[in-house]
């Protein structure tokens, strides 16, 4: 699978809102405010926060949601989001 970041958009006074494209068993377009699931080959990921880095830009943070009485973070993967739409700098595989 494939995490393609599309833009971050964060207008002051409102949500920041974040568009993603995942690759896996066809192409998935979703829009996630922070905390927002989707579903990825019969997993759950979430949009855990979305960094300031100053080396490289902004980056989204996705999580994978265990679904046991335990729900705890199994792994991360970060996506580098450019601040406006266009094409991604990096694409990064899912765990």
């Amino acid at each position: 699978m494939t995490f393609i970041a599309g833009h971050v958009h964060a207008p002051e006074g409102t949500a920041l809102s974040f568009s993603l494209c995942v690759v896996a068993d066809g192409e998935h377009e979703y829009t996630l405010g922070i905390g927002d699931t989707f579903p990825v080959r019969g997993e759950t990921r979430a949009l855990n926060r979305v960094e300031n880095r100053p080396d490289s830009g902004r980056w989204a943070v996705l999580t994978k949601v265990l679904t046991n009485v335990d729900a705890r973070v199994d792994a991360v993967d970060a996506v580098d989001a450019p601040d406006a739409g266009g094409t991604p700098r990096r694409q990064l595989p899912g765990l």
